[in-house]
Formats: C-alpha cells, sequence, structure tokens
C-alpha cells in the first residue's frame, strides 16, 4: 500500500463520484476516476480549483491504496507501452485497434479506447465535453471489469516513454472508492497568489506558510 491525497471542499466518509468527480476539483484530463497524487501541496493546489476558489474549508484526504510501482498490473500507466494482454483484450472484445501507434503510449491508447467504446454504444465519436466524459466512464468501467483498478501517471513532466514514475512523484485516478481507504481528514488554511506578475488573473492555491492543519474526526460526520 502507499499513501496519497486528495485535496476538496468537501467532508465525507467515502469516496463516491458524485463527491469527488467532475465536481472542478481534480479536471478529468487523464480520464476519469477519482484524483489522488503523492504531492501533499498538490492535493492543497486542487482544492482550490473552480467552485474550491470561493470555499470556506480546504480539506486534504490522506488515503492509501495499492502501490502502482508494485502493484504495476492493478493499473493502466499513462506513459509507457500498453501491455499486450490489454490490447488483446480490447481486440478480441472490441475491434481493431487502427491507429497502431497508440499501442506505444498509454495515454494515447486511452483516448483511442475511449472512442471504440463510445462508438460501440452509441454508433458514433463523441462531440463535447459531456460525451468525452461519457467515452471516458465506459473506458473506466471496461477496465475495471478487467482487474484494473486506476489509471497512474508521472506529475509534473513524464520522464523518457517506457520509464515506471518514482513513487514520490506519482498521480492516480481511481475508478471505485471501495479501492480507497481513508486514513486522515485534515482542514488546511490556504492562500491564493498569481502564478506569475504578468498574468495576476491567473492564481495558485497554497498552503499557508506556519499555518496549523486540523485534523477532522470523520466518524463525527
Amino acid at each position: 500500500m502507499i499513501t496519497v491525497f486528495h485535496g476538496t471542499t468537501k467532508l465525507f466518509k467515502e469516496f463516491r463520484p458524485q463527491d469527488t468527480i467532475g465536481t472542478g476539483e481534480g479536471k478529468s484530463k487523464f480520464g476519469w476516476g477519482t484524483y489522488l497524487t503523492s504531492a501533499f501541496a498538490t492535493a492543497v493546489l486542487y482544492s482550490g480549483k473552480g467552485p474550491g476558489r470561493e470555499a470556506a474549508g480546504h480539506y486534504v484526504y490522506s488515503v492509501e491504496i495499492p502501490n502502482p510501482v508494485t502493484n504495476e498490473s492493478k493499473y493502466f500507466v499513462l506513459h509507457k507501452p500498453v501491455p499486450s494482454q490489454v490490447s488483446s483484450l480490447v481486440e478480441k472484445e472490441i475491434g481493431q485497434i487502427k491507429d497502431r501507434s497508440a499501442l506505444e503510449w498509454g495515454n494515447d491508447f486511452r483516448t483511442e479506447l475511449e472512442t471504440m467504446l463510445f462508438i460501440r454504444e452509441y454508433g458514433r465519436k463523441p462531440k463535447g465535453k459531456s460525451e468525452v466524459g461519457t467515452a471516458q466512464k465506459l473506458c473506466a468501467d471496461w477496465f475495471y471489469k478487467h482487474g484494473i483498478i486506476g489509471i497512474a501517471w508521472p506529475q509534473g513532466k513524464w520522464p523518457q516513454r517506457g520509464l515506471m514514475m518514482p513513487v514520490e512523484n506519482l498521480n492516480v485516478a481511481m475508478f471505485h472508492g471501495s479501492d480507497i481507504h481513508i486514513t486522515k481528514v485534515e482542514r488546511v488554511e490556504v492562500e491564493f497568489k498569481a502564478k506569475s506578475k504578468n498574468t495576476p488573473d491567473k492564481v495558485t492555491c497554497i498552503e499557508k506558510k506556519n499555518s496549523e492543519r486540523i485534523t477532522i474526526d470523520i466518524d463525527a460526520l
């Protein structure tokens, strides 16, 4: 198991899609799921995304999940070539993978698979954010059916293709809350700072220096 973090403005006892997915506190750029990170500061940053900028409280959840590095078969890794067992299952169940180059890079394959699943379900390619989200959910459900519990990728700049990320620089998107075990919830004091002097309207959420983190009793919620 490994400890990772989730930033949000909500308090809850368990991770549910309606609380953590598509709410603005972790956009679905890399697929459908609850976004977690190995960096506490990144979790704080995501608590301030979207509506989080106006929220009264900001919380960081410490959670345990199966380690994506030592349990790589449980995750679909976005910056590595696609495992042959996955591509074989796709071609057996869904159809031929037309873009063969996608097999060399997991993130390209993910978007290809999302499109294939949407076409199978609706007879056409997805259009607009809502339908792309539907395609991402179809992909997550397909992965989960075959024993893959989440997506993993490096934080920040990705390393050379084929190299696994270090544990301390990791992001994941988990498909089901049942695979996420909450160990601690802390309220953090935050402030918003401009990313640069030239872009004062673009701000980032950071933890206030020397502020105290307050542990929340989730059993009392």
